[in-house]
């Protein structure tokens, strides 16, 4: 019962050619949201537990990591709300350089300062 559950498949010690299970792979989003951040809120746990043995958690974990992504490429760089984009390509971003600040030790993010191209946004007050 208790290999439905732990998944061995992410230990280095491990080894099974026939196993063809994936890795459990941490929330990545290229440089919209720092890497480190995913690190530290889904290390703990990533690769201990086998994702079918907590698929409705896993799906929610997938669902809020994507819904947090999409909001800093809107709100931090400048991305329009309307359009589809692709979280992995920097090129159709309004900010020319990396908007974000990490505290590792608080395990935050935030934005440094208030985005050039806001000034002329529909709501420009919501930067300040």
């Amino acid at each position: 019962v208790i290999e439905d559950v732990v998944s061995v498949r992410n230990h280095m010690q491990y080894y099974d050619e026939d196993d063809n299970t994936e890795l459990d792979q941490i929330s990545s989003f290229g440089e919209f949201i720092p890497n480190a951040f995913f690190d530290r809120n889904e290390g703990v746990w990533r690769g201990k537990v086998k994702p079918k043995a907590a698929a409705v958690a896993y799906a929610k974990v997938t669902e809020a990591a994507e819904r947090l992504a999409t909001a800093v490429a809107i709100d931090f760089w400048g991305i329009e709300a309307e359009s589809k984009f692709d979280l992995l390509d920097l090129s159709t971003v309004k900010e020319s350089k990396n908007p974000i600040v990490q505290d590792i030790f608080n395990n935050i993010f935030a934005i440094k300062d208030t985005p050039s191209w806001a000034e002329n946004s529909s709501d420009p007050k919501k930067y300040y």
